[in-house]
């Protein structure tokens, strides 16, 4: 049984309150990602969880049994919980095989199941290799099929992937995914990098200052932020002040349509775009603006656009002719969030 229930849960090392009361549940084989900025407490969260450490008050429960709190403390190697570490941590005198097998009870090869493990995260024929003979993603994969090959309740993924080069990061989180839901199995992945995290999770735990902020699938954190501190840490976001009257802000890029995830706000707010809800087009409706810098990304240009004296990055498609200079106009595309003044992340 995989199910994972954290009741109230916090931790303190010295003067600092590192978690502050956490609650949250996940069902039996679904992943939820732990997305949160350096400090936030993800890490010491997992290590809680995995049973590295005790909470100073509140519970876990793995399935029906409870783990920590409430007078239990189960140690980790009694958790029935894998563990994948940052680096891998592999034997490099152990080939792919015999690093996967040493999750198996005494070590011993059951081939059976390391051949199941094999084709789930896709090593198979790389079994008698040695970790130097491996990418960096086919070493997080046999660390992955080592934390699998005893049939964990729980997988727990302490930012795997931090090694890896930004694509290749991505694209590793997706394969994981892919292998863990192959597997069945239940997991934890903890990661600062949004993308990583909508790749990868079915849920996603938006953690700022040792607390859950959000809890959600990744579209809803992504388009319905209910914070400015989750808003910043789930992707880019442009925050215009506005005066909010009847589920519209006037803004300096026009009316806008917003959602109060705080509830009704009537006067002055920050209202929330996207960068790819802000359109240019050389002529029509909208406001008067000037692009100042224009950056290729690849698949889409980063325009800075002025717009009444204020900076604004804009995403405009690659295929498109932009330069330094243009006089364009700026319409938003879909609602903004409104968030009261005041309470806006700096």
């Amino acid at each position: 049984m995989g199910r994972l229930r954290v009741s109230g849960v916090t931790k303190r090392y010295g003067d600092v309150e590192v978690l502050k009361g956490i609650d949250f549940e996940m069902a039996e084989g679904s992943i939820v990602a732990l997305l949160g900025s350096s400090g936030s407490g993800k890490t010491t969260l997992l290590r809680l969880i995995a049973g590295f450490a005790d909470p100073d008050t509140g519970s876990i429960t793995i399935g029906d049994r409870t783990v920590a709190g409430n007078g239990a403390r189960v140690p980790p190697e009694k958790r029935n919980i894998g563990y994948v570490p940052q680096e891998g941590a592999l034997f490099p005198h152990m080939t792919v095989a015999q690093n996967i097998c040493f999750g198996l009870k005494y070590g011993r090869r059951d081939q059976i199941r390391l051949n199941e493990v094999l084709a789930i995260t896709g090593l198979a024929g790389l079994e008698e290799r040695y970790p130097h003979q491996l990418s960096g993603g086919q070493q997080q994969r046999t660390a992955l099929a080592r934390a699998l090959a005893p049939r964990p309740s729980l997988i727990l993924l302490d930012e795997p992937f931090n090694a890896l080069d930004l694509d290749l990061r991505r694209a590793m989180a997706s394969d994981v995914a892919e292998a863990l839901r192959n597997a069945g199995a239940t997991a934890i992945l903890v990661t600062h990098d949004p993308h990583e995290a909508y790749a990868s999770a079915d849920y996603v735990a938006a953690m700022t200052s040792g607390l859950i902020a959000q809890f959600d699938t990744p579209a809803a954190l992504y388009h319905s932020p209910v914070n400015s501190n989750v808003a910043k840490l789930t992707g880019a976001a442009v925050f215009l002040d506005g005066a909010v009257e009847d589920g519209r802000a006037t803004t300096c890029v026009g009316w806008v349509s917003v959602e109060c995830p705080s509830g009704p706000i009537k006067g002055l707010a920050s209202v929330m775009l996207r960068p790819e809800q802000l359109v240019l087009s050389p002529t029509g409706a909208g406001v008067d603006g000037r692009v100042q810098r224009v950056i290729f990304n690849g698949d889409h240009h980063l325009a800075n656009v002025e717009v009444d004296g204020l900076p604004l990055p804009v995403r405009v498609a690659g295929s498109a002719s932009i330069h330094p200079g243009d006089v364009v106009k700026v319409t938003v595309d879909g609602a903004g969030i409104a968030f009261e003044r005041g309470k806006r992340a700096r």
